[in-house]
């Protein structure tokens, strides 16, 4: 009998970067249960459909106005029913628990807790934590997690702060979840354009922006590229005038393949320019990028964000130029690698039958 499996995450939401995650747990999901219904929790369940063609429901409401919303609309009733009836409860990759959104662990600590009344086995995919705070964040993180079945890490930072938080379980820290699809062959001819790819910040100071400011008009002026403005995010596409807001994974992958540079801070802007091997400079405005970065051995590709003047992202930059082979080397090394690692993953947890 085929398996059915829930998958849960910010959906459909507008962010590029949750959207690859998915793009790769379905793909891992399609691989291990080969003949699996799956149903996919999100916030926006149609835009989820018209992306990746799969069923998806509103995940389980976490305050007063989504509750109301969904009884009145029936949606609960519908979530309920496919967790119910499911086979394995996944929770999808990305910072879903973390300190800086403290209402998410309530949201995610909410998924967690419905799957515990329906005793369903859940699986937690990719994760990368902040440093937590307050007692009954802590309290929240530590029951879901032990309370998993399989529970996967992006990175070694999070797996510490994991186990002084008090989670005794296995832990497994494998790259993240959108590095499972694979994207067609690296073009070799490529427009002479840097991507620039911001994001909202408290770290994104107007002192920040004017450094930016300044090595954009040097990009522009005595560099002679194009630059070109992408937001991962629709709520980041006034960060600057004329911002690209693509629609899709494969969209923004595709803008990515047209430019010899990415100038990025989204965790997935990254990870986009790793697939599609092109040299990038990473603003490290989150701890989560500068431990991926470590993870990946790329930590020379990042800035952090307290040192970010015009004058250091030239150096930077020029460094980038003048080694640019080598970086494309080295970023095709790692994409193969992290493919192969995640397909690994996936003959581990058919052989151990982890649900």
């Amino acid at each position: 009998m085929a398996k059915k499996i829930v998958i849960v995450g910010n959906y459909g939401a507008g962010n590029i970067g949750d959207e690859m995650i998915l793009e790769g747990a379905l793909e891992m999901m399609k691989n291990i249960f080969p003949e699996a219904e799956i149903t996919v929790l999100g916030a926006d369940p149609q835009e989820v459909e018209r992306i990746h063609r799969v069923k998806s429901l509103f995940m389980f409401p976490a305050g007063v106005r989504s509750f109301s919303k969904s009884l009145f609309q029936s949606r609960l009733k519908k979530t309920k029913q496919a967790l119910k009836e499911c086979d394995v409860f996944v929770i999808g990759g990305g910072g879903l628990f973390a300190s800086i959104k403290k209402r998410a662990n309530i949201i995610w600590g909410i998924q967690a807790l419905w799957a515990g009344i329906y005793k369903k086995p859940i699986f937690i995919l990719g994760q990368s934590l902040e440093n937590i705070g307050g007692i009954m964040q802590r309290k929240i993180i530590s029951k879901v997690f032990n309370r998993a079945k399989l529970i996967v890490l992006r990175d070694y930072h999070s797996k510490v702060i994991l186990q002084t938080i008090g989670v005794s379980k296995p832990i497994y820290i494998m790259p993240d979840a959108a590095f499972r699809t694979q994207i067609a062959k690296s073009p070799e001819e490529r427009k002479k354009k840097v991507v620039f790819v911001l994001r909202e910040s408290k770290n994104l100071t107007k002192s920040v922006l004017e450094e930016l400011r300044k090595f954009e008009e040097w990009i522009l002026n005595e560099k002679k590229y194009e630059v070109e403005f992408v937001a991962f995010h629709k709520s980041d596409e006034n960060l600057h005038e004329n911002t690209i807001v693509p629609e899709t994974p494969e969209k923004a992958l595709r803008l990515f393949a047209e430019a010899k540079f990415v100038v990025g801070m989204p965790l997935h802007s990254v990870i986009g320019a790793i697939k599609i091997q092109t040299p990038f400079l990473a603003l490290e405005y989150a701890k989560k990028l500068e431990a991926f970065l470590k993870f990946a051995g790329l930590s020379e590709l990042g800035i952090d964000f307290g040192k970010i003047t015009s004058g250091e992202m030239k150096n930077r930059f020029e460094s980038l130029e003048k080694n640019y082979s080598n970086v494309k080397e080295n970023l095709k090394a790692f994409n193969k690698k992290a493919f192969e690692e995640l397909k690994e993953l996936e003959e581990m947890i058919k052989s151990h039958n982890v649900f």
